[in-house]
């Protein structure tokens, strides 16, 4: 018995009985404090686990629907000819600057950043936001890719031909039309290079069809 100022103090109801505490990173782990902070970072590694496993879809052409016009689009892969869509977003009228994509199970748009200013263009595919430029103003034939940190130069192999575009320094993907001065139809040659994201490879897919084509 515990005694203050000749009186009996009980003690039982103000003691806490502390349990034994164990491993001292399991009672840091079980705090409040961290718990947020963790689970934020579980969150983060697992969206970023979830992006690196997505599969990777080959592109293997695309092709005009209509013989005349140039305003829709099939993209095909190996293993289906109408795997995805490109088409002008207005349809009816001569708006050439807003475009519709629909590809490896995401939709987006490719529209010029400016109005009635095609000298920068913009794709927005999924989570991925993709800007264009003419690597020299005014000049069609070569372009700068943006993608997050990277940069591509997309060109027309020969200024005077549609026939082939290549990418600078990135072996791995091109595209030439199936038959010589016959800008419908689109062999895409998609070796995967880890460079390039899917969005990255439709900007440039874009492109090629865009300015090797006339707008009817």
């Amino acid at each position: 018995m515990v005694y203050r100022n000749g009186l009996p103090l009980c003690t039982g109801f103000f003691t806490k009985v502390i349990p034994n505490s164990g491993n001292p990173f399991r009672l840091w782990l079980r705090s409040k404090n961290m718990r947020i902070p963790l689970l934020f970072l579980f969150l983060l590694f697992f969206s970023f686990l979830a992006k690196a496993q997505e599969p990777y879809t080959e592109l293997y052409g695309i092709h005009a629907r209509w013989s005349d016009s140039f305003s829709e689009w099939s993209i095909s892969t190996p293993d289906d000819p109408q795997a995805g869509v490109l088409e002008r977003q207005w349809l009816m009228g001569n708006d050439w600057s807003q475009w519709n994509i629909r590809f490896a199970g995401y939709s987006g748009t490719v529209r010029q950043k400016w109005k009635n200013n095609p000298q920068q263009w913009e794709l927005r595919h999924g989570n991925d936001v993709i800007t264009m430029r003419p690597v020299f103003p005014g000049d069609p034939n070569s372009w700068r890719i943006v993608t997050g940190s990277k940069t591509f130069t997309w060109s027309r192999e020969f200024r005077h031909l549609d026939a082939k575009w290549t990418i600078e320094r990135v072996p791995g993907f091109t595209m030439y039309t199936e038959y010589e001065g016959d800008p419908r139809d689109w062999i895409i040659v998609d070796e995967a290079p880890p460079q390039l994201n899917t969005a990255a490879r439709l900007a440039m897919v874009f492109l090629s069809t865009y300015y090797s084509t006339p707008k009817q």
